[in-house]
């Protein structure tokens, strides 16, 4: 019997590769040149673990790293749903930031 292995990180290159439409797409690319589609979340220490793997730091540069995110407002709130946004996040290790996350919100 098999035991199924858990999933791998994929690199930032691959992931940018592969999703770069995706992600970025025209919708998005506009909304990032407007400031109040954007908002910061610069103290992310509730999503910290999300990202404490050793392919995104070692464990002693985890231990000072900080999480942060930029938001980004893809679909405005409206009277029947709540909107829509882009999140990346990423590490700031002494040498600098290390992109480790992207997700959507819902």
């Amino acid at each position: 019997m098999e035991t199924a292995l858990p999933r791998p990180y994929v690199n930032t290159t691959t992931f940018l590769k592969q999703q770069w439409g995706a992600v970025f797409d025209a919708n998005t690319k506009a909304r990032l040149l407007e400031p109040r589609c954007l908002r910061y979340n610069l103290e992310n220490e509730q999503n910290k673990s999300l990202y404490q793997r050793t392919c995104i730091a070692s464990p002693d540069d985890f231990r000072n790293a900080n999480v942060q995110e930029v938001l980004v407002t893809t679909i405005d709130p409206y009277p029947a749903g709540e909107g829509m946004q882009k999140a990346f996040a990423f590490i700031k290790l002494r040498d600098g930031y290390k992109f480790c996350g992207y997700s959507t919100i819902p």
